[in-house]
């Protein structure tokens, strides 16, 4: 019986409430693929925790644009594996470099731009899907998207 999923913060399990996903990434590990993020609880989410602003999309520091969102959710498969994912993130940071990408609609480039930072998470021969499942993902995110981004002050 596996353990039941708890907020990362307080220890709340996910029976007691629902649970967010923040903070996510996607690694591949031999031959399987691993989500990690962390999960927090809606009242954790109300408070405010000291944090590093980052680019919700590339991770470099000091973004400087931020875009309100639309909530959306996304469902993967792999065969009887089921994963639910919510994003309720009513703004998301940019850095300017991202920002330029984000207006294009250009989720390739933007894709591009995260293997030339952080290099390939997968073999070489596993790179197209991962390219095509990421970029699934960035063109749901970038229809969320509210245009134009709002410059950050930083005070």
């Amino acid at each position: 019986m596996s353990e039941i999923p708890r907020c990362s913060r307080c220890g709340m399990p996910a029976l007691e409430g629902p649970l967010r996903v923040i903070n996510a990434t996607i690694t591949q590990q031999d031959d399987d693929t691993i989500f990690e993020g962390q999960l927090v609880c809606d009242e954790c989410m109300k408070r405010p925790e000291p944090f590093q602003v980052v680019c919700d999309f590339c991770g470099e520091s000091g973004p400087e644009w931020m875009y309100d969102a639309n909530p959306f959710g996304v469902l993967l498969t792999d065969g009887d594996k089921v994963a639910n994912f919510s994003f309720d993130d009513e703004h998301w940071l940019a850095c300017s470099a991202c920002r330029v990408l984000l207006d294009d609609h250009d989720a390739t480039a933007l894709i591009n731009r995260i293997i030339a930072l952080y290099g390939a998470p997968f073999p070489s021969e596993e790179m197209p899907a991962f390219k095509h499942a990421l970029g699934v993902y960035f063109d749901l995110v970038m229809q969320m998207l509210v245009h134009p981004a709002k410059e950050v002050m930083n005070t």
